[in-house]
């Protein structure tokens, strides 16, 4: 294989050609990127090969592109491309591991693909004409990603159950009254993201998912769910945010690796099958209808981020104060008419937020609390503050604390370097 200097880099001749080829085609020159999700277009380049290519917004030019000569290709994505079916020479990519065809027009999954046997991500989402996968896609035994969001699919083939290798399943967006049956002999599954869709309820046949470690079924119609969460005692990060569940299944206490759970925008007025999450570090619980907080809460030692935002709490526990690694705590929107002294043993508190509550004061004892990035007290009916809290008020300032104060209806947005805190 002859290997030439091409723009700083050593690629095969015969890649060259392609390149040179691929460039006379969309009219531009392809630049050279560190990943091929940094522009619209563009080619990544390793051990003198093009190993990542993305042509996003040329159409049908993309038929015209010598994939055969691109031997060595890994990742592809032809986004955004208004296609229909794709080019036969697809065939020749013995090497593709990674294909992106979002936002097309497929109707079905084309035959080029179902012949890949070295993929193992395959990217389908905003195919909004997408209603059916043929039984062939069962031929790519070596897939570990399917992403199925935003498309017409209510069902899918049964050579599913043939993919193994499956891992991630993402079906988002496609409102989807049921889940496909055939989803629940995939066992090897430990990613499931069923978001955004008119799901009721799940069958009992759910508990066949014994190898989850992440599944997200927010933003649906569930008010009940089966009592067969005792048979995913792995799963890591649970979100069922704004559904209409009004209790929870006593099989919740199995969940023991649990460490992530949204439960936001539901109905609950208790949750005393949380009480054994002893791993959770993240738990939402915004936006139900609480009217006290268990004990058990604070004997939750890992916890980091608690949100209890717009319930109908009156009061937090003291106990608040041994929940040593919070760093997050939201209490807004509750009609709270007191603090616990203990808020002082939170040190490595950065948000406490308190706005739109019923408290006239604060606790004294909170002004140990000068690690804080951002407080909300806006929407109190404080008539004033004790000069010492003034004094802490203007001690966070001059630390960069973002403090909100007034009465204008605001809500705070946190942001995005909030997770290098810890």
């Amino acid at each position: 294989m002859e290997i030439k200097d091409f723009r700083n880099e050593k690629v095969s001749a015969d890649e060259i050609k392609a390149i040179e080829k691929i460039e006379s085609i969309i009219n531009d020159p392809l630049p050279i990127v560190d990943s091929i999700l940094e522009t619209p277009f563009g080619m990544k380049i390793e051990n003198g090969h093009v190993t990542g290519l993305r042509l996003n917004g040329f159409g049908e030019k993309i038929f015209d592109v010598p994939f055969e000569e691109l031997g060595a290709l890994q990742k592809l994505i032809l986004a955004s491309n208004d296609l229909e079916n794709l080019p036969d020479t697809l065939n020749s990519l013995k090497s593709l591991k990674c294909l992106v065809l979002m936002i097309n027009k497929f109707q079905s999954l084309p035959k080029a693909v179902c012949s890949m046997q070295t993929l193992e991500e395959l990217y389908l989402d905003g195919n909004l004409e997408l209603i059916f996968l043929p039984e062939s896609i069962g031929n790519l035994t070596s897939l570990r990603v399917l992403s199925l969001g935003a498309t017409r699919l209510t069902s899918l083939p049964d050579s599913i159950k043939n993919l193994t290798s499956l891992r991630t399943l993402t079906f988002n967006e496609s409102k989807l009254t049921e889940v496909p049956e055939q989803i629940y002999s995939l066992t090897g599954l430990e990613e499931l993201i069923i978001e955004w869709n008119k799901l009721t309820e799940l069958p009992d046949s759910f508990g066949n998912l014994r190898s989850l470690k992440v599944l997200n079924l927010a933003y649906n119609k569930l008010s009940i769910l089966p009592d067969v969460f005792n048979n995913q005692n792995k799963l890591e990060s649970l979100n069922l945010a704004n559904n209409e569940l009004e209790s929870l299944p006593e099989s919740f206490s199995s969940l023991t690796s649990l460490k992530e759970l949204d439960l936001i925008g539901n109905k609950l007025k208790n949750v005393e099958f949380l009480n054994s999450l002893k791993a959770l570090k993240t738990l939402y619980l915004c936006g139900n209808d609480l009217s006290e907080i268990p004990q058990f809460i604070c004997d939750l030692k890992w916890l980091e981020i608690l949100d209890l935002s717009g319930n109908n709490l009156k009061s937090i526990p003291d106990c608040i104060g041994r929940l040593k690694s919070l760093y997050e705590l939201w209490v807004s929107a509750n009609p709270l008419k007191n603090m616990p002294e203990s808020l002082k043993l939170l040190e490595n508190l950065k948000i406490l937020s308190l706005y739109k509550t019923e408290l006239t004061s604060l606790p004294e004892s909170i002004t140990s609390l000068l690690s804080l990035r951002h407080l909300h007290l806006h929407e109190n009916p404080f008539e004033s503050l004790p000069e010492p809290l003034e004094e802490w008020i203007d001690e966070l300032k001059m630390k960069g604390c973002f403090i909100s104060r007034e009465q204008t209806g605001f809500t705070p947005i946190i942001p995005p370097w909030k997770k290098d805190w810890k």
